[in-house]
C-alpha cells in the first residue's frame, strides 16, 4: 500500500509539475503576444510624432494674434500633420506663418503650409517644409470602444516647459452622438487640445476634442453664482478615429461638399400635428430653396416634410433637432454628384423626390477680400448663401458686402456697420470686390482728404453714407 502510495503522489506531482509548467508557458506566451508598451516607451515613440503649432490670424485692420495648438504627424515620409486647432471658417487669406517646433527642443522650428481645413469635422491638415526624425501615428478607420476602457493620451506641455511629452489617463465613460460621435471620459482627464488619444496597448483611436471650463461657486450680490477660472479647464472628451479616419489619406475631404440649396430645416415637436406625419424623425424644410439648386431641381418646394432618405427612414436621435442635424450630417458625407432619393410628406401625402447632388458653392470665407486700412474696413464679394440665409425674401440688390468694421475707424465713425452691403461708391455702382479695390485704393491714398460717399442697402431699402478721411 505505502509502494502503491508512493507511486500515486510521484504521478501526481509529475502531472501537477507539467500543468504549472504548461500555465506558466502559456501565461508568457500571452504576456509575449499582448505586450503592452511601457510608459516611457509610448511616451518617446508616440511624442516624437507630436510637434507644438504656432500661426497667426491676420485681419488685417486690426492687430493680428499669435495661436498655438498640438499637430499630430500622421505620416512622416510627406511631412503630414493634422490638428483640431485651425478656425475653419476664417478666410485663408487671414491664415499664414504656420510654424512646428519640435517637442523638448525650443529651437528647432520648421516652417508649414497650410492644406486643408474640413469644414464639417474642423480636422486641418499641414505640410512641413523640411524633414525631420518624426515618428508616425497611424489611425485605424474604427476605435472599437467599450465602457470602462482605460485610454490614455500623450501632449506637449508648451513652451515654457520646453514642449515636453506628458501622458494623462481616463476610463471611457460614456460614448454619445451630437450627432458627430463624442467620448466622455472619467476617473481622469485627457491631455490639451489636438492630442493624440490611445488605448492601453498604445493604438491610437482619437482626438482630444474639448475642455471643460472649470467653475467656482461664489456669493456675489446676494446670489450664489458658478464663475469660469480663466486659465483652468479639465479635458473630459475626445472625438474618435470613425469621425476623421477616412479623411487622412486624401489629407482632406477630396473635391467639395455636396448641397441641397435649402437654406433651413424645422425639427417637428413632441405633440406638433403635422399631417400624415406618425413620428418625430422628419426635416421640414422651413427656409427658401435656393433657385436652381439641387432640391429645386427636384420639385421639393417650403413646408414639404422629409421623412426618409434612399428609401429608408430619417434616424432616430436622441431629440428631433439632432434628427435634422444627422441628417445634413448624411447629406454633407455623400458625393457631389451623387443621385439620392427622399421619402416626402406633402399635404399629407407620400411622394418620391430624385435629386442628383451638386458641389457647394463659394461659401463666405471663399469669397474675395478687400481690407482697407485707412477707412479701417473688411468687404468681400457676395455669395448666394447672403442673398438668402437671414432674410424674408431673396437679396436682388447687385454690390459687395461689408464684412468687419474697425472700432473708431473713418467707416465706424461715418456709421457703416458689418452687414451693410455697398451698391455705390461716389455715385459708381459697385458690382465686385475686384473693382472697389482699385477704386478705394485710389481714393484712401496717404494724401487723399477727399470724403467718401458710399450707397448702402440697409434692410430694405438704400441708404447714403459719407465717411470723412480729415
Amino acid at each position: 500500500m505505502k509502494k502503491d502510495a508512493g507511486v500515486k503522489d510521484s504521478t501526481f506531482g509529475a502531472v501537477l509539475l507539467f500543468v504549472l509548467i504548461s500555465l506558466l508557458n502559456t501565461n508568457i506566451a500571452l504576456s509575449q503576444e499582448g505586450a503592452k508598451p511601457t510608459i516611457s516607451k509610448l511616451i518617446s515613440h508616440v511624442g516624437n510624432a507630436l510637434a507644438r503649432l504656432e500661426f497667426t490670424i491676420d485681419p488685417k485692420i486690426i492687430r493680428p494674434t499669435r495661436r498655438f495648438g498640438t499637430a499630430i504627424c500622421v505620416n512622416a515620409s510627406k511631412r503630414i500633420f493634422l490638428t483640431l486647432d485651425i478656425p475653419a471658417m476664417v478666410p485663408r487669406d487671414q491664415l499664414k506663418d504656420f510654424v512646428l517646433t519640435v517637442p523638448g527642443n525650443q529651437k528647432k522650428r520648421i516652417k508649414a503650409k497650410l492644406l486643408s481645413v474640413d469644414i464639417e469635422t474642423g480636422v486641418g491638415f499641414l505640410q512641413a517644409d523640411e524633414g525631420y526624425k518624426w515618428s508616425e501615428l497611424r489611425f485605424p478607420l474604427r476605435s472599437n470602444l467599450r465602457l470602462g476602457q482605460r485610454v490614455l493620451s500623450v501632449g506637449l506641455l508648451g513652451g515654457q516647459f520646453g514642449n515636453t511629452p506628458y501622458f494623462t489617463e481616463a476610463k471611457v465613460s460614456a460614448v454619445v452622438r451630437v450627432p458627430a460621435q463624442m467620448v466622455f471620459v472619467t476617473a481622469g482627464e485627457l491631455a490639451s487640445f489636438s492630442s493624440p488619444v490611445l488605448s492601453e496597448d498604445g493604438k491610437p483611436i482619437g482626438i482630444v476634442g474639448g475642455d471643460v471650463p472649470l467653475t467656482y461657486r461664489m456669493l456675489l450680490g446676494g446670489k450664489w453664482m458658478d464663475v469660469r477660472l480663466a486659465g483652468r479647464q479639465l479635458t473630459r472628451f475626445f472625438v474618435p478615429v470613425e469621425e476623421f479616419a477616412g479623411l487622412i489619406p486624401t489629407h482632406g475631404r477630396p473635391g467639395r461638399m455636396p448641397w441641397l440649396g435649402v437654406v433651413r430645416y424645422f425639427a417637428p415637436q413632441p405633440g406638433q400635428a403635422i399631417k400624415g406625419l406618425k413620428e418625430n424623425t422628419a426635416a421640414v424644410i422651413l427656409g427658401q430653396i435656393i433657385p436652381n439648386g439641387p432640391a429645386f431641381k427636384a420639385g421639393l418646394r417650403q413646408g414639404d416634410v422629409i421623412i426618409g432618405m434612399n428609401n429608408k427612414p430619417l434616424e432616430q436621435m436622441a431629440t428631433p433637432a439632432l434628427v435634422v442635424a444627422q441628417f445634413k450630417r448624411q447629406i454633407v458625407r455623400l458625393q457631389s454628384n451623387e443621385r439620392i432619393t427622399f421619402t416626402v410628406l406633402r399635404d399629407g401625402k407620400t411622394q418620391v423626390f430624385q435629386l442628383r447632388l451638386e458641389p457647394v458653392p463659394t461659401r463666405p470665407f471663399e469669397a474675395e477680400h478687400y481690407y482697407n486700412n485707412r477707412l479701417g474696413m473688411v468687404v468681400r464679394d457676395m455669395v448666394v448663401w447672403d442673398r438668402y440665409v437671414g432674410r424674408t425674401k431673396p437679396l436682388l440688390e447687385k454690390g459687395v458686402l461689408l464684412e468687419n468694421v474697425r472700432r473708431n475707424s473713418p467707416a465706424d465713425k461715418a456709421g457703416l456697420r458689418p452687414g451693410d452691403v455697398i451698391i455705390a461708391v461716389n455715385n459708381t455702382p459697385v458690382k465686385a470686390v475686384s473693382w472697389l479695390k482699385g477704386s478705394l485704393d485710389r481714393l484712401t491714398a496717404d494724401t487723399s482728404t477727399e470724403s467718401i460717399n458710399f450707397v448702402l442697402w440697409r434692410g430694405d431699402k438704400p441708404q447714403s453714407v459719407r465717411v470723412n478721411l480729415k
